[in-house]
């Protein structure tokens, strides 16, 4: 999740090299189509650390007001993290929020209550060997924009295969809730294709199914766009805001990544 002059929000990342040998880091930002609209290339000596600010990088196709993700790739083990800042006119009115860039979830096929050649589920759920989690999903009034409002910036960094999001809605106590439940009170997820490169955004205020106020947790299953594509991989990133904070209040956190395994015996 990368802003640049987003409503005021502009993005920097700053990327520590973990090797004792200079490392080679590429930054390459991508539009939420898929398609590389800026890219910079870094030589970080052994153990030193580097910053990226985008609005530096306007002239490389990053235009103003734009959402974009980005994949820092290093030819030695890196870590990052991604400041969001906001420039606002008066003393004490700027905000900021950081968070740790995350590596990929790869993913694999669905245990899907639906397909026949792969009915795990019994109870009308699916089952995910690896999905994003959100412990905290809510919306705010759709009329005022008023109550803290979840978003949910999903990108998938691979730069040849694609991938389906499954997206899950649940209440507190982990009962499927509207938009994502069916006519027989099961799951119903929504399934979002994601070419290589390319990002989606999934906002709790688009959803008049959803009641205002509403307070649960989300899933995503990261599922392979086919059987061949056994690459397939999918990051996620949740922005809180509410905008009866002067300047929008907000905060931004990774989705947990979770690995779900199977053991078959054949008796």
């Amino acid at each position: 999740l990368v802003f640049r002059d987003y409503n005021g929000w502009n993005t920097g990342i700053n990327i520590a090299n973990l090797s004792s040998e200079d490392n080679q880091v590429s930054v390459t930002y991508y539009n939420y189509a898929g398609n590389v609209v800026a890219a910079e290339t870094r030589t970080i000596p052994a153990r030193a650390m580097e910053y990226v600010y985008t609005p530096a990088t306007g002239n490389f196709g990053v235009g103003e007001n734009q959402i974009t993700a980005v994949r820092i790739q290093g030819t030695g083990p890196l870590a990052a993290a991604i400041d969001e800042v906001k420039y606002l006119g008066g003393q004490g009115q700027g905000h900021a929020m950081s968070y740790a860039a995350m590596g990929w979830l790869d993913a694999y096929a669905v245990a899907d209550p639906d397909d026949p050649l792969n009915p795990i589920p019994s109870d009308g759920r699916y089952a995910y060997e690896t999905l994003l989690a959100l412990p905290l999903v809510q919306k705010g009034n759709p009329t005022t924009g008023v109550g803290d409002t979840s978003g949910i910036n999903l990108f998938n960094p691979d730069g040849e295969y694609s991938v389906n999001a499954y997206i899950q809605f649940v209440d507190s106590a982990g009962v499927p809730v509207a938009p994502t439940v069916g006519a027989d009170d099961g799951e119903a997820p929504i399934v979002l294709p994601l070419s290589a490169g390319a990002g989606a955004t999934v906002y709790t205020l688009n959803y008049s199914e959803m009641p205002a106020g509403f307070q649960g947790s989300a899933i995503v299953g990261v599922v392979n766009h086919d059987w061949r594509d056994t690459e397939s991989t999918l990051v996620g990133v949740s922005n809180n805001v509410n905008y009866d904070v002067a300047g929008d209040g907000s905060a931004v956190y990774n989705m947990v990544a979770a690995h779900l395994y199977y053991a078959f015996f054949d008796w």
